[in-house]
């Protein structure tokens, strides 16, 4: 509050919250978490359909169809 004398009539005092801090970080940690899990479902799945619709994926490695290891 303010008073009327120029000055605040309470002390200014800085608080840091640790556990706001804490909780800011835990919450984060969490959330990147679940979302490299749900990431790593996601490529299982494509490398399961992938798998069951066309078979494994293989290399061309005949003469016509050179990779460029040479």
């Amino acid at each position: 509050m303010y008073s009327f004398t120029g000055e605040f009539c309470h002390e200014r005092r800085f608080a840091i919250r640790w556990a706001r801090g804490v909780w800011f970080v835990v919450w984060v940690t969490t959330a990147f978490l679940i979302y490299e899990v749900i990431r790593a479902g996601v490529v299982c799945v494509w490398v399961w359909f992938i798998r069951k619709r066309e078979g494994r994926i293989r290399l061309p490695l005949d003469e016509d169809n050179a990779v460029g290891l040479t």
